[in-house]
């Protein structure tokens, strides 16, 4: 039978499925209704885990679509190219800049994922890390920005989730 560990709301749709089967087995049934209750809640665990399984994928990208968002927002508006050298002290603005954009995705992701672990925000570093270690060795010129992403924003998107959880009372 489905998990009534779930949301309050799960719980709730499942009591006309816990009623009909107390009704099934109080009276003599028939073997068609049992595999009709078969089906009905083989249909709901399923659709609970499709369900959970979207809100998951979507917490992961709407969290790595928060970061590049914040990242193109702040190379079209300063017009620094994104390869090319900067100054230091562009530099440090931008991983300033990038600890805060990766740290509020490293939040929006068990927000919307709905979890209690920190594995998805472990994959959203893990995608940020391999996009710019990918872009590190396909790009020319300068990779501050690669190194930046690679070392400080990957790991505080897990900050970001690890902090999420603490304060609400998960982890």
């Amino acid at each position: 039978m489905a998990k009534l560990t779930g949301t309050i709301d799960n719980f709730f749709r499942q009591i006309p499925l816990m009623i009909w089967f107390f009704n099934l087995v109080l009276r003599n049934t028939s073997l068609y209704d049992w595999i009709k209750l078969t089906k009905l809640l083989a249909t709901t665990v399923q659709n609970d885990f499709i369900i959970g399984m979207l809100k998951r994928i979507g917490g992961v990208v709407a969290g790595y679509a928060l970061f590049v968002i914040s990242s193109l927002l702040l190379f079209n508006l300063s017009g620094q190219k994104p390869h090319a050298q900067a100054t230091t002290s562009f530099q440090m603005l931008t991983a300033l800049y990038g600890i805060i954009f990766s740290f509020l995705s490293g939040l929006v992701v068990p927000l919307i994922a709905k979890v209690k672990t920190l594995k998805l925000n472990y994959m959203l570093g893990l995608i940020m890390a391999s996009f710019a270690a990918f872009s590190f060795f396909k790009s020319e010129g300068s990779h501050w920005t690669q190194l930046l992403a690679i070392f400080i924003f990957a790991p505080f998107s897990v900050i970001g989730g690890m902090f999420w959880l603490k304060r609400v009372g998960k982890l």
